[in-house]
């Protein structure tokens, strides 16, 4: 169910593998946006496993 909010989506529990530029975060609110260069949750979304995730959810 987390899967429809992906601002809620907690990373350990959906296993995502390919985590490099969240390491270590359990949860997108908790993302430093400024060390990856992202400015909006529309560049969170871009980023390929989060994209596969978000499509998978809905």
């Amino acid at each position: 169910s987390n899967l429809y909010n992906l601002e809620t989506v907690d990373l350990s529990f959906n296993k995502i593998s390919n985590i490099e530029p969240l390491l270590n975060l359990r949860n997108l609110n908790t993302l430093d946006i400024s060390k990856n260069n992202i400015k909006s949750k529309d560049d969170i979304k871009k980023l390929s496993f989060v994209k596969n995730l978000y499509d998978w959810g809905n």
